[in-house]
Order: structure tokens, then C-alpha cells, then sequence
């Protein structure tokens, strides 16, 4: 049936309803009209019930409870042509949404240096002091302006990471959401992110009136508080910040933005991987301790492994844990020579520094007995 054949039918029921239920039933009709109530068997049965004349069903007050229900329902209700609009309105407004999150959320690195106000900068003569000289020669070697207001305390690369603006984590953010609220800020007034960094590469953004010998806006701060979000989706930067940014940091400079593809970036494989580098020292890593030779005359020589062979990672650590006993010259039964080790792992003196991954190491400890159960508490073979 047709939506006036449906309204005829409604309204043929008010002349025969009790004369109590008729403006109700002009009611149920008018929501219906109204397009409030969008099934018409809702607005029939409690027309039916209105216009009963048996006395068991006034008698039961059926009819009266169907009546305050769908006034309570939908009375209040939008109709349903309006609803329609705003539900496909906010489902367009939810996509726009997602494509400019999608847009947006990606990795950049970059080259950043940060200021703080030059409490040097109100003495006579600051020029003649060896600090301000520094500070000239340090801001030259960047390539920046010198400004005699400012005093670089950082300068270095930052691998910034927008999404982390948009998920926020109470490792990242504080509860009120403001790396969110800086996310839509500046798409509010730059549209994208890139558009606010090339804003702002090459151009200093400060907070402090003498470096920038203007009144400091609105736009200045809210840009400042937007950019600093930014930096603090590097984790360093992050725990940096909140023990000398906040209440320091005064100036920020982009140097250079550099666009990150990590689709570009080749997955890095551990068990494939050949492994070299045996110069690193164990400054803030978890997995070695580096020993000093307190009998070298600097810190340079105290921390190097002079037994070490260039470029044979693998190599060396096998001599690190089993050169006393199976890899020792004084070993009578089953000892194990250094070419006894590349030919196990199918390595040259050639080859072998190119590198040496898991995979080419791993014979070596299926091999030998008395590594086994060492390979399995390392879990060597985990990967």
C-alpha cells in the first residue's frame, strides 16, 4: 500500500472510535504524516486499539498504554526524511574524516633544533664572551641565523610519528587528549600536516618576543604548543621534554623534512641477516656490558676489544664464551680450529667478512654437543 492509502485507512478509524480516543488517534496519525513513525503497523495496531468499542479492551487500558508509548517513542522523534539526510551527512562526514587521518598519518624524519632563552643576552657586551662565541660558531655550522635572544640546546634528527597524535596513549599524551586536539588544529588551519612542517622549515618558531622582536600572537602559541605534540611522537624526545621542554623551550626550528616510505624499506629478516659489527661498546644496551682496561691511558683505548677481528661478529662471540674450554689450544679431545668453525658454517676467509646471519651460524651449534644446551637457553634458534 501507498503512504495516502496508509493515511486513508488511519483516518477512517476516527468516526468509529470512542469520542475520548478520536484526538489521539488524530495524534498517532499526525506522526505518521509527519513521517515520526516510519512503520505503519506501529501506527495501526495502537489505532486499533483506540478505536475498539469492546469493552474488555477499554476495560483493560490496552489501549491507553500503546497510546503513551508512542507518544513517548516518538514524539520527540526526527522524521525520518530529515534523519535519513543527517545519518548520510554524518556517514560523508565520518569518510572525509578517515581519509584525512589516512592522508596525514605518517612518519617523518626531522632535522630540528630547539632553543632556549639566552639569559646572556640582557649583560653588556655579550659579544665578547666565549659562550656567545660558541653559540655564533655552532649556529653557523648549522647553517641558521645566530639570534642573540636564543641559546641552542638541542640539534639532531626526530622520527616523528603523526599517528601517535591521533591514538593517544597515556605513555604518549595526558588524559585530555591534547596530541588529538593539535591533530585537528592544524588540519583545521594549514589542511594537512606536511603543509604546517614546510610552514615552518627554514623559519624559527618561538614563544619568546626578544627572538622574534614582535608581540607574541595567539597563532604563535597555538602553532608552538601544535608543533611541540609533533616532536613528542619521537619517544626521546618525548621523555626529554618533559624534564627541560616545557618550561624551557622557547624556539623550534625545521631544518629539513624528510618523507619516510617505509613501503620503500626492505623487511628486515633476523635469521637472514648478516651480521658484522663487533665495535659497537654497550652504552645504554640491554644485552652486553662493555669491561674497561683501567690500564690504558684514555677512555677510547680502556674500551676496545683488542682481541676482537674486524667485521667477524659471529666469530668473536664464540671465542667470548667457549674460548677457554672448546674453542682453547690447550683442549686435547674435540678441539675446535678456526677453520674447522668456517667450514662447519660453509664460510671462506674470503667471505667471511661479509657477514655471518643465524641461519650460516646455526650448524655450528647443531653440531657440537656441548652447545646445545646453551643454544637452547638462548634460544638460538627461536628465530
Amino acid at each position: 500500500m501507498t503512504f495516502k492509502s496508509n493515511l486513508s485507512e488511519l483516518k477512517s478509524y476516527i468516526s468509529k472510535a470512542p469520542e475520548g480516543n478520536r484526538s489521539k488517534i488524530k495524534h498517532i496519525i499526525k506522526l505518521y504524516e509527519d513521517r515520526k513513525i516510519v512503520n505503519i503497523k506501529t501506527a495501526l495496531n495502537a489505532t486499533l486499539l483506540l478505536a475498539s468499542t469492546n469493552k474488555n479492551t477499554i476495560k483493560s487500558g490496552k489501549a491507553d498504554k500503546a497510546y503513551n508509548n508512542i507518544v513517548e517513542k516518538y514524539g520527540e522523534a526526527q522524521p525520518i526524511t530529515g534523519r535519513l539526510k543527517r545519518e548520510a551527512e554524518a556517514l560523508r562526514a565520518k569518510a572525509r574524516k578517515r581519509a584525512i587521518i589516512q592522508e596525514n598519518s605518517k612518519e617523518y624524519l626531522l632535522d630540528v633544533i630547539l632553543y632556549i632563552k639566552n639569559t646572556a643576552s640582557d649583560e653588556p657586551s655579550p659579544d665578547d664572551t666565549a659562550e656567545v662565541r660558541q653559540h655564533k660558531k655552532r649556529a653557523k655550522a648549522y647553517g641558521v641565523r645566530y639570534n642573540d635572544a636564543l641559546k641552542q640546546m638541542f640539534a639532531g634528527q626526530l622520527n616523528v610519528d603523526i599517528k601517535d597524535m591521533l591514538y593517544n596513549d597515556a605513555h604518549y599524551f595526558d588524559r585530555d587528549h591534547n596530541g588529538k586536539r593539535s591533530f585537528w588544529s592544524i588540519i583545521q588551519h594549514h589542511n594537512t600536516v606536511l603543509n604546517f612542517l614546510t610552514k615552518y622549515t627554514g623559519r624559527l618558531l618561538t614563544i619568546d618576543k626578544d627572538a622574534k622582536l614582535t608581540e607574541i600572537t595567539n597563532e604563535d602559541e597555538r602553532d608552538f604548543e601544535d608543533m611541540a605534540f609533533i616532536l613528542m611522537t619521537d619517544l626521546d624526545m618525548k621523555l626529554n621534554w618533559e624534564k627541560f621542554g616545557e618550561n624551557y623551550i622557547v624556539g623550534i626550528l625545521i631544518k629539513k623534512v624528510h618523507d619516510v616510505n617505509f613501503e620503500e624499506v626492505p623487511i628486515y629478516n633476523r635469521r637472514i641477516a648478516q651480521q658484522r659489527d663487533t665495535t659497537k661498546i654497550s652504552r645504554r644496551f640491554g644485552y652486553i656490558t662493555t669491561e674497561l682496561d683501567l690500564s690504558q691511558d684514555t677512555l677510547k683505548e680502556a674500551i676496545q676489544y683488542k682481541q676482537y677481528v674486524k667485521d667477524e661478529c659471529w666469530i668473536n662471540t664464540l671465542y667470548d664464551f667457549y674460548g677457554d674450554n672448546l674453542l682453547s689450544d690447550n683442549k686435547k679431545r674435540n678441539f675446535i680450529s678456526r677453520s674447522m668453525i668456517l667450514e662447519i658454517i660453509g664460510k671462506t676467509e674470503e667471505n667471511i667478512k661479509e657477514g655471518i646471519s643465524i641461519n650460516d651460524i646455526l650448524p655450528f651449534f647443531l653440531r657440537n654437543s656441548d652447545c646445545k644446551f646453551e643454544c637452547l637457553i638462548n634460544l638460538i634458534k627461536r628465530f
